[in-house]
């Protein structure tokens, strides 16, 4: 045996020797908490966040394989994951790994916090002395005689090829449906009765991994009991806004000498009989101008009770309400039947003792207003994921725009009309093979913009489009066809339906006739577009021809010109959301009822394909910085009619566009 394996031999017996018989807080109670922690250097105080008593509980439960944490940003629960690993290196078996989103996040958290919190605590300071090569400690990876601690980025190649007993993985939604989540559980397979799995993150994506993971544990979810009369409620995001029903009977508090009946009439009469938080006296927060006071709202926020009605108002981090709040908080399962092996909780920021609900409360009417006055929901979505902690359906953010269809006949002229148009959104056909059924609208406009539907539907052939055209007098280049699919079958198809047309006027060195045909649209997602021969920018690009070969009706080939634009999906969007939320300014638009739509139509609209559903199936959001439309549902295809129409307009110089120079088929 050499020197060195008998040191390796008598550290190891050493360590043998002295097993841990404490928990997770007891290994880590005199281990400072350095900077990144914004603790002043001291150690975790269990009492100051009694809401992680339960979690850390099922972490050392030893049927316990699986525990995901769904919490508010600021909650202290990527602080339970380290401790968790500081526990479990020195005392557990097998190799442990924290997975990150990131290198960046990986590189940035091993230096600025982790490290120097591991090496704080005392177990984890013994484990280092087994440490037998200097670079065998890295910010990576520590490679001790029996087992690797390693803090990785979630990608592909750093969950292969490992066996791990403990899995940590840091702000999970990051991962997306990338499938990361399970590559690294997937390797723990070789600990079946000792693995550790603890996944954390703020509220992601429905369908997402992390949403799957977490709908596969039991779903506890955090209570509190009342301040004044001990009875326990909801304080996740089902708590924000609670209507009480009219046979509630109300609870009253210890030393009130309010009787139950009294009590449960005034609560039922107050304003929508409604608890949770509110923003303070309306009389004071709500300006003339109809803005808010900032300020009032900060300082006024308040939760009322369900039961009682009590205001628990917000008197800080050390203040008896926010004390008391903290240590009733427990959870209650919302899914018994989930494997017991699986845990799963969720809870709030405002369940944090350090942070004021009335911020939450200002940041989450800001957000609202965003939404509802612009039609941008980045803002509430990343409040219900970051501060509620709710998981983001995408249902959630359904445009809360009325559509409330015009009284009007349709076959009725519409004053000052400049023009009818139509748009032709394409789909394919029903038997799979090519394009051959279609969504389309068809709208009248007058010189100011103002619009009106006179004719929506499904048809199943190119047949029915023409016939709803020339039903509706509408010339060929009044027709936009989206071309984004199926193009050559599309062009030769506009090219076969061409029309020659006779100039109104005579123009000097023009023919008195010229070929008509649909315009070809395709959406685009640049934000700028070639320049139009006058120099001007539009949302929209220059016409481009293309020639191709048809055959008259004697027979004779000819050659037909068919003009393709491109669009700005969205210039566009973002428009037709301003003009049907009616802001001002913005002209008129006007929707078709129901009872006069085709019997096609009427039986095709139901569900997710209505007029209604179809015109919310896209949202205002942003990637990387930069504003995007999202999809709530890939049935779209009446947004994308009207978005067209948009762009049939915007070539008329309508709706506030420049027009572009003279063109015989504009």
């Amino acid at each position: 045996m050499t020197a060195q394996d008998i040191i390796l031999e008598s550290r190891f017996k050493g360590l043998a020797r002295r097993k841990f018989r404490g928990g997770i807080l007891d290994n880590c109670k005199t281990a400072p908490m350095g900077k990144g922690y914004a603790n002043n250097g001291l150690p975790f105080d269990i009492e100051t966040a009694c809401y992680l008593k339960p979690i850390i509980a099922a972490i050392e439960d030893k049927n316990a394989r699986k525990v995901v944490i769904k919490a508010g940003v600021k909650t202290m629960k990527s602080f339970v994951v380290e401790m968790a690993i500081g526990y479990y290196c020195p005392h557990g078996v097998g190799d442990c790994t924290i997975y990150f989103g990131s290198q960046d996040m990986t590189d940035d958290q091993a230096t600025t916090r982790i490290m120097s919190y591991l090496w704080g605590i005392p177990s984890m300071i013994e484990k280092k002395k087994t440490i037998l090569g200097r670079w065998d400690l890295t910010m990576g990876s520590i490679k001790f005689p029996d087992k690797t601690l390693r803090l990785r980025p979630a990608n592909l190649s750093n969950t292969q090829d490992v066996n791990l007993c403990f899995v940590g993985i840091r702000d999970a939604f990051v991962t997306g449906a990338s499938g990361m989540i399970d590559q690294a559980i997937a390797r723990t397979t070789q600990y079946p009765h000792d693995k550790k799995i603890i996944i954390e993150s703020q509220g992601g994506e429905e369908g997402f991994d992390f949403d799957r993971h977490y709908n596969d544990t039991n779903e506890a979810e955090l209570h509190v009991n009342c301040p004044y009369c001990n009875i326990a409620q909801l304080w996740n995001w089902k708590g924000w806004h609670r209507i009480r029903p009219d046979d509630f009977v109300a609870v009253v508090p210890k030393g009130s000498d309010e009787t139950v009946e009294n009590l449960t009439n005034r609560l039922r009469a107050a304003d929508r009989r409604d608890c949770g938080f509110k923003r303070g006296d309306e009389s004071k927060v709500k300006l003339a101008d109809g803005s808010y006071d900032e300020n009032e709202i900060i300082n006024e926020t308040y939760y009322e009770c369900y039961s009682c009605g009590s205001h628990w108002p917000d008197d800080g981090e050390n203040g008896p309400i926010r004390i008391a709040l903290d240590q009733s908080s427990h959870y209650v399962v919302s899914r018994p039947t989930a494997l017991p092996e699986n845990k799963g909780f969720n809870f709030p920021q405002w369940i944090n003792r350090r942070l004021p609900w009335g911020g939450m409360m200002l940041d989450y009417l800001k957000a609202k207003k965003a939404a509802d006055e612009n039609g941008n929901v980045e803002p509430i979505k990343q409040w219900w994921q970051k501060t509620a902690a709710r998981t983001w359906s995408r249902n959630v953010i359904e445009k809360n725009i009325t559509i409330t269809p015009g009284s009007y006949d349709p076959i009725a002229i519409m004053e000052n009309e400049h023009s009818r148009n139509m748009a032709v959104d394409c789909q394919q056909s029903e038997d799979g093979q090519t394009v051959g059924t279609f969504w389309y609208v068809c709208r009248v406009v007058d010189k100011s913009g103002n619009s009106r539907q006179i004719a929506r539907g499904w048809a199943r052939s190119w047949e029915q489009i023409i016939v709803v055209q020339k039903q509706w007098k509408i010339p060929n280049q009044r027709v936009v066809v989206d071309a984004a699919k199926w193009t050559p079958q599309i062009m030769l198809k506009a090219a076969a339906e061409h029309e020659v047309v006779t100039r109104e006027k005579k123009v000097p060195f023009l023919p008195p006739t010229y070929v008509s045909t649909w315009y070809l649209l395709f959406g685009d997602d640049a934000r700028s577009f070639p320049k139009h021969p006058d120099g001007q920018s539009r949302p929209y690009s220059p016409a481009k021809p293309t020639r191709l070969p048809v055959f008259d009706a004697s027979g004779r080939k000819v050659m037909i010109t068919i003009h393709s634009i491109r669009w700005s999906n969205l210039a566009f969007k973002l428009q037709l959301d301003s003009i049907r939320m009616g802001l001002p300014g913005m002209p008129k638009f006007e929707v078709l009822s129901r009872e006069h739509l085709d019997d096609q139509t009427r039986l095709k609209e139901t569900g997710d394909l209505t007029y209604e559903k179809q015109m919310s199936a896209e949202y205002l959001t942003e990637k990387k910085g930069q504003q995007y439309f999202d999809k709530l549902r890939k049935d779209n295809h009446y947004f994308d009619c009207e978005c067209m129409l948009l762009v049939r307009m915007a070539m008329d110089g309508i709706l506030g566009h420049i027009a572009p120079p003279t063109d015989e088929k504009v």
